[in-house]
């Protein structure tokens, strides 16, 4: 399953629609998700659009169409969704620079996007656009595991094992090892 699918977003009641692709998405069955959400998608419903980019980049095989998926990123994030912004510039390898990757990181990882949370948890580390700062480094990992972040669920399994930035845990470190299987 991709690394994106480990966060999908929780839906307001308004967003109620769409529970049955979010659901398809977690089960792997992206062809589903795919269908139920272009209608919604085509209508202009930028969570829609947000989600139909995340199935169509995220899918395997044939289903993975990523000029499709940076489409209708792009339609979100002109509707200011900061998903979407995220994605798209992860998407077109940008920015370059360190500081405005990061501050895209930030604004989408306060909404919960695993990725970008297991992204600036990294950047904290290595000091990468924002100053070095382990604890930070070590809580942006930690929200992105939790949201079923695999890259991050390692991560942490090291961090746990070295001891680097937070006192060393055998336990947790066999924890987050087997969380990213």
């Amino acid at each position: 399953m991709s690394a994106l699918l480990f966060f999908l977003p929780a839906l307001s009641f308004a967003q109620s629609h769409l529970v049955p692709a979010v659901g398809a998405m977690r089960l792997g069955d992206h062809a589903q998700a795919i269908d139920h959400l272009r209608p919604h998608a085509g209508k202009g419903e930028t969570q829609a659009q947000y989600l139909l980019g995340l199935a169509l980049e995220s899918a395997p095989g044939e289903r993975r169409d990523l000029k499709s998926a940076r489409e209708w990123y792009e339609r979100a994030a002109r509707a200011g969704h900061v998903g979407a912004r995220y994605h798209l510039a992860a998407l077109s390898g940008e920015p370059r620079d360190p500081r405005e990757k990061a501050k895209l990181a930030q604004a989408a990882a306060v909404l919960g996007v695993a990725a970008a949370q297991a992204e600036l948890g990294l950047a904290y580390r290595r000091g990468a656009g924002v100053p070095r700062n382990l604890a930070l480094s070590h809580q942006w990992l930690l929200r992105a595991a939790e949201n079923g972040h695999k890259g991050a669920m390692a991560e942490l399994a090291w961090v746990y094992e070295s001891g680097f930035g937070v006192r060393s845990n055998d336990e947790r470190a066999r924890f987050w090892r087997e969380q990213a299987k």
